[in-house]
């Protein structure tokens, strides 16, 4: 069942990214304007679930677009986006409501995802104007500090990555592919596991009550319709199952887990 919250007050933009913490959603950048006249902006908002509303809270030190957000040790960090030939960083500290900048990545991606697991945050991604390969970066918030990490089995080139930190390993998948990658930091090694059903574009991939949950939409042939859908991953049985469609025919949307009274909330979603 799918329930209807208050609608992003900030809509009319795009390249925007979502994360959640503290139980709270947060959105940053976005860029707006029309194709030939576009510009990023640093704007950042809550939806603070206890009140079910949505805020304005401290804007981001450089505008961002098509930027990741992820989460660490109880603060949020903004990745990329940026006009510089640099992946700038910065984190945010949601008690001072304040960002400061933080080391930027040794090597420049802009085809890239971010997740944060055990106490590290990790950078998979290539430069979109290159197929060359992936490559795994690793920033240390104890030592402020970056490091590139060789690691086997590398997935070779994945367009648009995703990927989700789940149980202590990092699950990445891509919109060209229905191959799903599977990330062990402590082993330092990449395992495939079961395929997706289906191509998910545009769309997210987050844990949820010990699951994966991936969503997205794909062409069905040149001239066919476009369908969204979501799946839903066991990691204990190596399964994926079609969990039905999305409420709308999103093309480019977010996704992130949060836990709700839905005793509150009751309105269903209209599309």
């Amino acid at each position: 069942t799918w329930i209807a919250l208050p609608d992003f007050p900030d809509y009319n933009k795009w390249g925007f990214s979502m994360i959640a913490l503290n139980n709270n959603i947060y959105i940053t950048g976005g860029s707006r304007g029309s194709q030939n006249d576009t510009w990023s902006t640093t704007q950042s908002w809550c939806f603070c679930l206890k009140k079910g509303v949505w805020k304005s809270i401290a804007p981001m030190l450089k505008p961002r677009t098509n930027h990741a957000n992820a989460v660490l040790n109880g603060e949020i960090y903004a990745i990329g986006g940026t006009t510089m030939d640099i992946v700038e960083v910065e984190c945010y500290d949601p008690y001072n409501d304040s960002w400061c900048f933080v080391s930027p990545a040794l090597k420049y991606v802009s085809n890239f995802a971010v997740a944060g697991c055990l106490g590290k945050l990790y950078l998979i991604g290539s430069c979109a104007i290159k197929y060359n390969t992936l490559t795994l970066q690793c920033y240390n918030p104890a030592i402020d500090v970056w490091s590139i990490i060789a690691s086997p089995f590398l997935p070779k080139y994945l367009s648009a990555p995703c990927c989700a930190s789940l149980h202590g390993v990092i699950y990445l998948i891509g919109d060209n592919t229905k191959k799903v990658y599977v990330y062990d930091p402590d082993a330092n090694i990449w395992q495939k596991v079961q395929q997706l059903h289906t191509l998910h574009e545009n769309g997210g991939m987050v844990p949820l009550g010990g699951k994966l949950f991936v969503t997205g939409g794909y062409w069905k042939g040149m001239d066919g319709d476009y369908q969204v859908e979501m799946e839903m991953y066991d990691c204990a049985k190596d399964v994926w199952t079609r969990e039905g469609s999305l409420p709308c025919l999103w093309l480019y949307h977010a996704s992130s887990s949060i836990f709700m009274d839905t005793s509150k909330w009751r309105e269903p979603f209209q599309s």
